[in-house]
């Protein structure tokens, strides 16, 4: 069904998408769940040959010692890793605090006496709540003032829902350019600047924890593992233990990750340039709105089932293109769009399902007292029964009318006539409706009736006669109440044919009727006066007779050639 809506109707449909759609962009939640949304495309891959890990585990911890280690350890670890001959290391741990002279000297020496680049971890720490700027932690000047030895920044920013997804992006902190870490391993092998990430950018995880290859911290001190395990790799040092908590929360299915791993995956990604570029928020967003907007105009004028058709391709659309951008690196979101588009559907069926009641509403008030309930309930189902206009078809016309009503009418009060006439069209009715006739219309003391339309009904001669025998039986009981109660007693004639004529609203735009015209609306007239001339109650067409079942009893009365009429008419009388 098709409906029409007001300009400022359509403009305030228009605003509220927009509204709702600006809503639920600027949602944290939203925020969220568009990243969740895409965790699903997550696949993994084949890590970068070129990264290996030397993990701080438990079982390091068990056979060196309690963590921290000694500046010694490290020292240690760094010319045994020396003999393995990486192209660089990058060493997660911070080194900010001074220890014991000779430890801090001892490692100073190893930076000093190594041939590859080493990044030592530096940190930004913010306090929670406070608009103070954030506390830097570097390594000690006595680490840095080698130059093998550079700082790159372990920060690491979790998106919405605590999932670190994003690639961290280079930062100026005091007129100083904070590097991150992975960024700096990258540099310490290529020259600077042989990488840019312009825009923001998702982590695209090789695989959960454990993906990359990783050696334990003391089989390394004690040269257990082969030496070509480490050949020309960049080395990433980290901890691993669980009782370090150097963990944080990815988005996949195992979504446990020591830092070091998270760091391996991000220079991974610069390695490779499998990074996962994010398209601004605003592109999609725009988009979104766009084609929720194009969906609701369209909507106005669509039927229900291609506004559902045009919302559920909209809606598979959006999450189909954001995979193949996926596969091609470009990161684009779905989730909020998604729902853009189910709220302009929701809203427009609300919509529909609204001004469908109301025009349910208005045809019960309109037709409650021409149609019985189950044809006026099927009509509501299908209102283009009562389209304007008319079509032929063959129906049975139905009219019956008071004896000497004149007559009758002159003896009486009219408060009186009018409680009579309203007892007896009330009966009269309930037949035409008891057979799912349609009431057209009184006219004076004369009833019009009809049956076979708007709904089909094989038998409506039959519902027509058997009609007009529920009529006489009614009356026969009004004619003994009228007695009792002293009101005058009448007699009715009933005229049924069957034949071709027009039914349909007939009238103008704003005024219109449910009717029937035709010839055969006359004939029925015309036979309906016959029965004062038979002497007869109900009298019927050869036309309608023909259809009647054998156990309705009839009389054929001859031929007659009733006023507007050449050919002579078969008529019949129905035995009540």
């Amino acid at each position: 069904m098709n409906f029409n809506l007001t300009f400022k109707q359509k403009l305030n449909f228009i605003f509220s998408v927009i509204l709702f759609s600006g809503f639920l962009y600027a949602l944290p939640l939203m925020r969220e769940l568009d990243l969740k949304s895409l965790d699903w495309f997550m696949q993994g891959h084949s890590p970068s040959p070129d990264i290996a890990l030397i993990a701080i585990d438990n079982k390091s911890i068990a056979e060196i010692g309690r963590w921290p280690w000694d500046r010694s350890v490290h020292a240690r670890l760094i010319n045994v890793l020396s003999e393995y001959t990486p192209r660089a290391a990058g060493y997660d741990v911070i080194f900010s605090d001074l220890s014991e002279e000779a430890e801090d000297y001892l490692l100073a020496y190893s930076f000093n006496s190594i041939d590859f680049p080493v990044i030592l971890a530096g940190e930004l720490i913010f306090l929670k709540g406070s608009d103070r700027d954030p506390k830097e932690l570097v390594p000690l000047k006595i680490f840095t003032d080698s130059e093998k030895v550079r700082v790159g920044y372990v920060n690491i920013e979790p998106s919405y829902g605590g999932i670190a997804r994003m690639i961290p992006e280079k930062k100026v902190f005091q007129k100083k350019e904070i590097t991150p870490f992975a960024y700096m391993l990258k540099e310490s092998v290529n020259p600077p600047g042989s990488f840019s990430f312009r825009g923001r950018h998702l982590v695209n995880f090789a695989g959960p924890a454990g993906t990359f290859p990783t050696y334990s911290a003391s089989d390394v001190i004690l040269k257990k593992i082969h030496p070509k395990l480490l050949k020309d790799k960049i080395v990433l040092i980290g901890a691993t233990a669980s009782n370090l908590h150097d963990v944080l929360m990815v988005p996949l299915e195992n979504p446990v990750m020591s830092g070091i791993e998270w760091h391996a995956n991000v220079l991974d990604n610069i390695l490779t340039d499998r990074a996962l570029y994010f398209v601004p928020e605003f592109i999609p967003k725009l988009i979104g709105l766009f084609l929720s907007l194009v969906l609701l105009i369209f909507a106005f004028n669509a039927t229900a089932k291609k506004v559902l058709i045009s919302s559920l391709a909209l809606m598979i659309i959006f999450p189909f293109s954001s995979y193949l951008l996926w596969q091609s690196g470009v990161v684009l979101i779905f989730l909020s769009n998604i729902l853009s588009i189910a709220f302009v559907f929701v809203i427009f069926s609300i919509l529909r399902w609204y001004r469908a009641e109301m025009e349910k509403k208005k045809l019960r008030e309109r037709f409650q007292n021409y149609f019985s309930p189950h044809v006026l309930e099927s009509i509501i189902k299908n209102p283009s029964h009562l389209l304007l206009g008319g079509e032929c078809k063959e129906i049975t016309i139905f009219f019956s009318d008071i004896r000497s009503f004149t007559t009758i009418t002159e003896g009486i009060d009219s408060e009186v006539l009018i409680k009579i006439l309203h007892r007896y069209f009330t009966e009269m009715s309930e037949e035409v409706f008891a057979t799912d006739g349609v009431l057209d219309k009184f006219i004076g003391d004369a009833i019009m009736a009809f049956w076979g339309a708007p709904l089909f009904q094989p038998n409506h001669p039959e519902l027509a006669v058997r009609a007009a025998i529920g009529m006489m039986q009614r009356l026969k009981q009004l004619q003994k109440d009228f007695r009792k109660d002293g009101l005058p007693v009448f007699d009715i004639g009933i005229g049924i044919h069957t034949g071709l004529a027009t039914v349909g609203n007939i009238g103008s735009q704003k005024r219109f009727d449910y009717t029937v015209i035709g010839d055969s609306v006359n004939l029925a007239s015309r036979l309906e006066s016959l029965n004062k001339e038979y002497k007869t109650h109900i009298i019927i067409s050869e036309s309608t007779e023909k259809h009647l079942p054998p156990n309705i009893s009839r009389r054929f009365l001859g031929e007659t050639t009733v006023k507007g009429k050449t050919v002579p008419t078969k008529i019949f009388e129905i035995n009540e």
